[in-house]
């Protein structure tokens, strides 16, 4: 653990009064690659650079190098085992998750305890109660559902009681999307008027857009070709065979579309197969792993960018915020959380994921032409800019916790959202 002296020199600043103290409890190692460490780790990096934040992080030892975007200095860090994929890892754990939020929590009384919620969270919950101090959950997943399809029938009831125990103390539960926030005022014991959407964001810095010629010659791309990417781990849910099947419907078509596939996972060599048995070797590059922080000139190498959520996994992905910043128009999916997509036109939404929509929506791309795109990556960086960033994310839990702080943490009350949900930050 390192000691610091504060949050850093940049960012927005915090609530009028005297400066917050919180200590932030997760179980995800913040030098992963999924969407839910790098939510997280940004999340943690925009309060760290908060001006007025005296930030505590409890969380795995990063089993890679120390993460991106984050300093050592200016966080205090208490470090839990590194995280392994070992069920018994969440109980492991416990002790060492005990005396840290005896430290950071019981006996330091923070302004507040932010948390993560993950399998093995419910210690913080029983901390925040004996110390008094307000609790605050980030739930960015249909946690309840998604551990009970991995469990046998018989402990999904106790799945769903140790969510409830977790959130049931919490005075705001931040849910990432719509059906996250439904699946926790089910629960018993949640308040609904605690419960509020709290979508992802991005950092428009480290996805600034780069020019599509520069991109291009940088990477060895055809400067001729209509160019689709995605990024991700290539899990199923990806729906990347779609995005392949479209591309070879559209290249029948006479349409010089090409499909550029960024990252890395178990499922590669299975895709590359599937490429091949396309006949689509010459029309599809997978250029592996590339830093988050290096995305930048792949996303400008293209003309579109693909990212689309399956109705039965239903999320909300950062990546399609990612691909916003880097002012690309987009393909995903017709959901209320990409409503602004279709009203500020920065992409095309599709109702279902089926070869067929995906063709559409990309040829309604191509066909719009290259000024047309150029308008809707404007438009796009220009949205997200104001009001989808991890800084608009982080007002929100400041202000909370401000609030909280005030008015001797009331509990169960309605509340904040960001600009674009019910009209306007409001308490």
């Amino acid at each position: 653990m390192s000691e610091g002296q504060g949050a850093g020199d940049g960012g927005r600043e915090t609530p009028p009064g005297e400066p917050l103290t919180l200590t932030l409890l997760t179980t995800v190692d913040l030098s992963g690659r999924s969407g839910q460490n790098v939510a997280t780790r940004e999340v943690v990096a925009a309060l760290a650079r908060r001006p007025g934040v005296a930030l505590r992080v409890i969380c795995p030892e990063p089993a890679a190098e120390f993460p991106e975007g984050l300093s050592r200095e200016g966080v205090d860090w208490y470090w839990i085992p590194r995280k392994t994929a070992s069920a018994a890892w969440h109980l492991r754990i416990q002790p060492t998750v005990a005396r840290h939020l005896a430290r950071t929590v019981v006996f330091d009384r923070p302004d507040a305890l932010v948390v993560r919620l993950g399998p093995s969270t419910v210690l913080p919950a029983v901390a925040a109660v004996l110390a008094r101090v307000p609790f605050l959950a980030l739930v960015r997943g249909t946690v309840v559902r998604n551990v009970t399809v991995r469990v046998p029938g018989p402990l999904a009831p106790f799945v769903r009681l140790a969510a409830a125990a977790t959130l049931s103390p919490a005075d705001r539960i931040y849910a990432a999307y719509e059906e996250v926030r439904d699946e926790l005022i089910a629960l018993p014991g949640v308040s609904p008027a605690a419960v509020g959407v709290l979508t992802n964001g991005v950092d428009p810095d480290a996805f600034a857009p780069v020019e599509r010629a520069r991109a291009r010659e940088s990477l060895g791309i055809d400067p001729d070709a209509f160019l689709v990417g995605v990024v991700g781990s290539f899990k199923r849910r990806h729906r990347v065979r779609e995005l392949l099947w479209a591309t070879r419907l559209l290249r029948e078509e006479g349409l010089p579309v090409r499909a550029m596939l960024v990252g890395d996972g178990p499922r590669r060599g299975e895709l590359e197969r599937f490429v091949a048995g396309l006949g689509l070797e010459s029309a599809v590059s997978m250029p592996g792993y590339v830093a988050h922080g290096e995305l930048d000139r792949y996303l400008g190498a293209c003309d579109a960018l693909y990212g689309v959520v399956p109705d039965a996994r239903p999320s909300n992905p950062i990546k399609i915020y990612e691909y916003l910043a880097s002012g690309r128009p987009v393909v995903t999916s017709d959901r209320e959380e990409f409503a602004f997509v279709a009203e500020h036109a920065t992409g095309v939404l599709v109702e279902s994921v089926s070869v067929a929509a995906v063709a559409d929506a990309i040829r309604e791309l191509y066909e719009a032409g290259a000024s047309e795109r150029e308008e809707m990556g404007r438009r796009g960086r220009e949205y997200v800019l104001r009001h989808a960033t991890w800084d608009d994310v982080v007002d929100v839990v400041l202000a909370d916790v401000s609030e909280l702080r005030q008015s001797n943490r009331p509990r169960t009350g309605p509340i904040r959202t960001l600009p674009w949900r019910d009209g306007g930050i409001e308490t």
